[in-house]
């Protein structure tokens, strides 16, 4: 998992962390220094919620997909942020669809390769 708050991890259980590694990196830096390219099968995507951050991280992240990989968006429905995804999602040229998963007000969009 990549997350620019530092610190984010200590939400998880204790006895879940062993099945992953937490960095705190800029979601497009992580991207572009440490993926290579047709790596990536499973991506969700968390970060900043601007239309300009979720293009950025779109962009960066479509060359490092696999064939078939699959993208989900947190937060695709929660109000101007959910807009703001679903703006950037279609500017990137994305087959995206999102969903509002009650009694949450945040939503999911997923797309993929």
């Amino acid at each position: 998992s990549v997350d620019w708050l530092e610190g984010a991890c200590t939400l998880v259980p204790d006895t879940l962390r062993d099945w992953w590694t937490m960095t705190s990196m800029e979601g497009v830096s992580y991207i572009d220094s440490k993926l290579h390219r047709n790596i990536v099968s499973f991506c969700f995507e968390d970060m900043i919620h601007s239309e300009s951050e979720v293009y950025a991280i779109v962009t960066a992240l479509k060359p490092k997909l696999r064939p078939g990989a699959v993208v989900v968006h947190h937060d695709s429905e929660h109000g101007d942020d959910g807009q703001q995804i679903q703006r950037a999602l279609t500017r990137a040229g994305v087959n995206w669809r999102s969903w509002l998963i009650e009694p949450s007000d945040c939503g999911i969009a997923i797309w993929g390769v």
